[in-house]
């Protein structure tokens, strides 16, 4: 449905050869040219078919950039191919792959069916479902929560969701507006492509929970990441700010008169931060590195997933990578999405669109006033009251307890497992306090135990 006076504004302007509306809209022309012009950098380089990028503000919806490439000269549309004219932001569903185990997770942890601090046997790698094989790109035994989605394990996302239920992951997935239309005010949207949940087969469950078998649009990617992002909410995207007919009359206002009404808490505060927490690993320690930004804190997920043939209906070599993410994680300003489509030689998207989402998202952010002008070589070591995220892990005295202050779970962990320490931790994010303290000697059976906070 079109927002309330955009059907009046646009008739208006149709109809009469002198405008008698003017119609503002979201859209930031240099924020728009930047990401026209590194989405097509990033298909040429990756030799790729076609891609898409959006920035969106993950506090209202408002779309602030739109790329698709190819792409056309809208005042020549009639000597353009009929697909290069297609906005695929919203006409094409497309299966989103890893991007999509994020809203797995926040379902999971929304209704807890899973703790932070769980660990799950990610079966070497392989793993039976039916007659079917799912299987990881390198081989994990033991995971934490938070590092399967750090590492992308698809057997430990599919136990995720069984631990959930297929009733209730179909629930969240609709509550975070896949299946239907985001309402979006531009044209030919689709609702994607999500079967209702009795008609899951196991191994459709297992490939629905890491995103493959459903089809969903890159601008509801980018309204469910923004939900993630500001702490819960989605929110309606939307191109069209404001109207005013040519006497000077409001025929819209959207801040005013529609945002409160097309939002929708999809889950709480607390479990979308924990979601944003974990992202952010991925991009410090995982599989996003490339999408890292010095100086800034960025959330965000890899994608590489695999295409139907649309003639023999199976799965080929094709492949569409994506990046999804927010910045600054701990206060963001924007929700950047980049899909690549069919990328030639390499195609995972950690290496093909995490470049593009890191250029895109800088520059932007730089635009908005939200970058640091000089980047630091090194983030100062911050007081632990403040959350550092700079992991200042001291030299291990001898025959003494290390400190842990400062370090991420997965290197804690390892620096216990170097010591031979066995661990109890609680929380996560980053170490706050530890017992025993630093220096403490080590004893026969020497253990300590770790909290944890949010790098909010």
């Amino acid at each position: 449905m079109l927002p309330r006076g955009f059907e009046e504004a646009r008739a208006q302007s149709e109809g009469d050869p002198a405008p008698r509306a003017t119609l503002e809209l979201t859209i930031d022309a240099r924020l728009q040219a930047m990401v026209e012009r590194e989405l097509a950098l990033g298909v040429q380089k990756a030799r790729a078919e076609a891609g898409t990028a959006i920035l969106l503000d993950p506090h209202s919806g408002a779309v602030l950039a739109l790329a698709n490439v190819p792409t056309y000269d809208p005042n020549a549309p009639g000597l353009a191919d009929p697909t290069r004219r297609r906005n695929r932001s919203v006409t094409d569903p497309v299966e989103p792959g890893s991007t999509f185990k994020a809203f797995t997770f926040a379902a999971a942890l929304e209704e807890g069916a899973v703790s932070i601090d769980d660990v799950i046997d990610c079966e070497n790698g392989a793993y039976r479902v039916g007659r079917r094989t799912v299987h990881d790109h390198h081989r994990y035994e033991l995971l934490r929560i938070p590092e399967i989605l750090q590492f992308s394990s698809n057997i430990g996302t599919l136990k995720i969701a069984r631990a959930l239920g297929r009733d209730r992951l179909s629930e969240y997935l609709r509550g975070f507006g896949f299946g239907r239309p985001t309402a979006i005010d531009l044209p030919h949207e689709s609702a994607g492509i999500m079967r209702p949940h009795d008609r899951w087969a196991d191994i459709d469950f297992a490939n629905i929970s890491f995103g493959q078998g459903i089809g969903v649009t890159p601008i509801q990617l980018a309204a469910a990441f923004g939900a993630i992002a500001n702490g819960g909410v989605l929110y309606q995207p939307y191109v069209l700010q404001r109207a005013v007919d040519a006497g000077g009359n409001v025929l819209l206002d959207w801040d005013r008169t529609e945002r409160r009404a097309a939002s929708r808490r999809v889950v709480g505060r607390e479990t979308a931060f924990a979601v944003s927490d974990m992202l952010e690993l991925v991009v410090t320690e995982g599989t996003g590195k490339n999408g890292a930004i010095a100086g800034v804190r960025v959330a965000g997920k890899t994608g590489t997933a695999q295409k139907v043939d649309p003639e023999t209906k199976r799965y080929a070599d094709q492949r569409l990578a994506s990046f999804i993410g927010f910045a600054p994680a701990d206060d963001p300003a924007l929700v950047t999405v980049v899909l690549i489509d069919n990328p030639q030689g390499i195609k995972y998207g950690g290496v093909v669109a995490a470049p593009v989402f890191r250029e895109i998202t800088e520059r932007a952010l730089a635009h908005l006033g939200r970058r640091p002008r000089i980047p630091a070589p090194a983030l100062p070591v911050l007081p632990v009251a403040q959350h550092a995220t700079v992991e200042r892990i001291e030299p291990v005295p001898p025959g003494g307890v290390p400190s842990f202050l400062g370090a991420s779970l997965r290197r804690a962990l390892e620096l216990a497992r170097r010591e031979g320490l066995r661990v109890d931790v609680r929380g996560t994010g980053f170490v706050r306090e530890q017992e025993p303290p630093a220096g403490t000697p080590l004893g026969e059976h020497a253990a300590v135990a770790l909290w944890l906070e949010p790098t909010t």
